[in-house]
């Protein structure tokens, strides 16, 4: 019972930690047990998504159903979208994309993804476990005229719904329509499920491995909830609760092209989860080795507020050789031929977290050994666990966002949405 997913602590307590060390455990402890505790009412849904057979049964069969109506066009957005670019992204989208993720209502976007697509030959995933989200049913209904005026009737051919399994306008709707529907679970919440049909339907649809996605998340969320102190999830609770209260900046650094949107990803899960009640921690991203010259001087000798996520994958599959100067060519860097840029890569994220250190700037190191869907599985469990561990030690709720529904109201007063004639 190994977790794919790699965490090394060498550089996480550089710069004074100002949590009692005791405190943090006994309080990481305590979450850990109600976690444990299969069939309790604290122990979250997405916990038991690995072992959800019929999920991911009617997803693969829907998508294996559906393999010749071309590329798909996910209409969503958060929780609904994210993850679902990310593990794309990261077991590696085709240059000619079988999954198009329209997550946003810029009209100048969506305009130019619909330019790209044959409304005969498109499969459209309408995505909202609310069945409510205002920008899903904006671009829904823009797209659902793109699909109208070229198909007719036959537009209901081309389109899947993944709701809510009992309530909610767009699952009333898609019923009433006679729509093929995928079920989001009651006890899950949207960002925590990319491996419900949320993600494994189009992930499916595009390819990719989504029963290793769940053995990689199995094994982690089992190496996880058997260690003593959390395992790998601990580790990366134990870190941010440690800092508190002065570092309350995290920066997630991948140091993989295809990791970038897994950045993304945990940025909404740890900010909406966490950022509440006064507690929480800004995050941002700063991909390596790009943003080694962008933003390492000011995390270098700026204000020290911040934490630092360092990702990489140990055996990329590609490692490019650098080749020793020849005659005729151009004389720079000879220092460089014999190495690899993966070897480039992997010292310049080594250099960095050691920079930092020696600044008294702490840092944790995640990595994989090879990036495939078991470690994008393990990294999704292994963050999402650590979410669940941080919200129950700072004595918040890590599945609700209160703070976002004011904004939502002030929309649909905007909108003229019925029932929100006066501003709240």
């Amino acid at each position: 019972m190994t977790n794919p997913l790699i965490v090394d602590g060498t550089h996480a307590m550089f710069g004074q930690a100002k949590a009692d060390a005791a405190s943090v455990a006994s309080r990481i402890d305590a979450a850990l047990d109600n976690l444990r505790t299969a069939g309790s009412s604290p122990r979250p849904g997405f916990l038991d998504l690995p072992e959800d057979s019929a999920g991911l049964g009617s997803a693969v069969a829907l998508a294996g159903e559906l393999a010749g109506k071309g590329p798909m066009l996910l209409l969503g957005i958060g929780g609904s979208a994210l993850g679902v670019r990310a593990i794309d992204e990261a077991l590696g989208a085709s240059v000619d994309p079988r999954l198009v993720v329209s997550d946003n209502v810029d009209p100048v976007g969506l305009q130019d993804r619909l330019a790209t697509l044959d409304p005969a030959q498109t499969l459209v995933n309408v995505v909202s476990k609310s069945g409510g989200t205002v920008e899903t049913a904006a671009q829904w209904l823009v797209v659902h005229r793109w699909l109208a005026q070229a198909l007719g009737d036959g537009w209901r051919q081309q389109v899947v719904v993944t709701t809510d399994p009992v309530q909610g306008d767009l699952r009333a709707w898609a019923d009433g329509e006679g729509l093929p529907t995928l079920p989001v679970p009651s006890n899950v919440g949207g960002r925590f499920s990319v491996l419900t049909p949320v993600g494994l339907f189009p992930l499916a649809y595009a390819g990719h491995d989504v029963e290793g996605l769940l053995r990689g998340a199995a094994a982690a969320r089992d190496a996880c909830l058997a260690a003593d102190d959390g395992g790998e999830a601990g580790q990366i609770a134990a870190f941010h609760l440690r800092h508190l209260p002065d570092r309350r900046m995290t920066v997630f650094s991948a140091y993989s092209d295809r990791l970038r949107q897994m950045g993304a990803w945990f940025q909404q899960l740890w900010s909406e989860s966490l950022g509440k009640g006064g507690h929480g921690w800004s995050t941002s991203l700063a991909p390596g080795t790009t943003d080694q010259h962008s933003q390492v001087q000011l995390f270098m000798e700026g204000p020290d507020q911040h934490l630092f996520l360092f990702c990489s994958v140990e055996r990329p599959s590609v490692r490019f050789d650098i080749p020793t100067t020849e005659q005729g060519a151009p004389p720079l860097a000879e220092y460089l031929g014999g190495h690899s840029l993966a070897e480039l890569l992997e010292v310049e994220r080594s250099a960095t977290a050691g920079a930092l250190a020696r600044m008294g700037r702490p840092s944790l190191s995640l990595s994989m050994r090879e990036l495939n869907a078991e470690a994008i599985g393990a990294f999704v469990m292994t963050f999402e666990i650590a979410t669940a561990i941080t919200g129950e030690a700072l004595g918040i709720n890590p599945y609700n966002q209160p703070g976002v529904e004011l904004g939502k109201k002030l929309a649909f007063h905007a909108l003229g949405k019925p029932g929100f004639e006066q501003a709240p």
